[in-house]
């Protein structure tokens, strides 16, 4: 198993798990239940952890197919650029979950407030991360590319260009 597999593999616990939490988190911060909101807090740390192996592991990823033919490197920068701003943001939601879990062991009365800024910066994380992996989806998978159609290379059979 390399760095690109791992990638891939790991890139999409971060996309689909920051939603997961998000609901989870909701519902324990308005039925002010702690245990469903530690148990949505505790996935966000672990997201985090997910995040910055996903990171790590991107730029081997982005080296194994920039010079395959058939790839587009401003599909690449474009997943690169938003995967960056999605890292930082889930890295801050994890800090955060850190925190509000460090929180509720004191007994703290800020608790809440602080769950609920982690709530809000998980809403801005999951959007950030599905448009992440949107981006990332567009370096391979062509039915979703919306720069495959510029680049795409034109068939010399097709019926508009045939001399007769």
């Amino acid at each position: 198993m390399n760095d690109t597999y791992l990638h891939l593999t790991l890139t999409h616990f971060p996309i689909v798990g920051s939603f997961i939490a998000l609901v989870l988190l909701f519902s324990g911060y308005i039925q002010k239940n702690e245990g469903i909101t530690k148990a949505a807090l505790y996935l966000l740390v672990a997201l985090a952890l997910v995040t910055i192996v996903v990171n790590h592991t991107g730029e081997e990823a982005e080296e194994f197919v920039e010079h395959m033919a058939g790839y587009s490197h401003d599909a690449i920068h474009d997943h690169e650029e938003m995967a960056e701003w999605a890292f930082r943001l889930m890295l801050a939601t994890g800090i955060g979950a850190a925190v509000a879990l460090y929180l509720f062991r004191k007994n703290a009365a800020k608790t809440w407030l602080v769950v609920l800024l982690v709530l809000f910066g998980n809403l801005f994380a999951c959007g950030l991360m599905a448009w992440t992996g949107k981006k990332g989806g567009e370096i391979r998978h062509t039915e979703v590319n919306s720069v495959a159609e510029k680049t795409a290379p034109t068939d010399s059979n097709s019926p508009s260009e045939q001399p007769f």
